[in-house]
């Protein structure tokens, strides 16, 4: 961790084995730790649960532990950046900038995927709804018969992916099939100027098959790797 308003750092971690942290006070800022010697940690008390005092210990005292198990916890921080729609919010939101259109996207859930667009990315950019990703006159196959649609994403593809089909856009999204077994499938759309409103045409026909589990498959993350798989 870091004094934002000095610039000094104030514990550093060291990684120990099962997925446990060192916490360790940084020496460099006499002001804060002027106790604290090279190999003191942050310990605890772990024979008394009632004690919830954190002491300067060593790797050597045996009356205080000094592993920590380390939890992420849902806070503000000068490093998030809130992509704005300003208008009904956005559920599962997944971003992209289309090089075919030179405008940066947003696809959220709910319905035919709601879609928005900015020309720009920075603190002060407002995405401004253009519709939907998926047009409304789609026929719609048994796997997305719901209409429960989400976790949308969205692939540009190249010339060289598959050699089937040449550019246009993959849209993939979950939803509810006709026995309401939540299922995961892909959208076409078949346009070479990027994205818009109501350009995905096409579904699969079928979902993907993923092993078709009774219990069903949601919320995946598709990326292309180095060798264009």
């Amino acid at each position: 961790t870091t004094d934002l308003f000095n610039n000094n750092t104030l514990w550093t971690l060291e990684s120990s084995p099962n997925l446990s942290w060192k916490i360790k006070p940084s020496n460099q800022n006499s002001s804060y730790n002027s106790c604290v010697q090279e190999n003191q940690l942050l310990s605890f008390n772990f024979n008394d649960c009632n004690d919830h005092t954190l002491y300067i210990g060593t790797d050597d005292d045996e009356a205080n532990e000094h592993l920590f198990l380390l939890q992420p916890y849902e806070a503000s921080s000068i490093m998030t950046h809130i992509a704005n729609t300003n208008y009904n919010g956005c559920a599962d939101p997944f971003a992209w900038w289309d090089y075919n259109n030179n405008y940066y996207f947003i696809a959220c859930t709910t319905g035919n995927l709601p879609l928005y667009k900015s020309s720009t990315l920075s603190p002060d950019s407002i995405f401004l709804p253009i519709g939907e990703m998926i047009n409304n006159k789609t026929k719609v196959p048994l796997w997305a018969i719901d209409n429960d649609r989400w976790a949308p994403e969205n692939i540009i593809l190249n010339q060289n992916i598959g050699n089937i089909i040449q550019g246009g856009e993959m849209g993939i999204l979950c939803d509810n099939d006709i026995n309401g077994i939540q299922r995961i499938g892909t959208v076409y759309n078949p346009s070479n100027q990027g994205a818009n409103n109501n350009e995905w045409l096409n579904y699969s026909i079928d979902s993907l098959n993923l092993g078709q589990s009774l219990s069903g498959e949601i919320d995946p993350h598709f990326f292309s790797d180095i060798n264009n798989n």
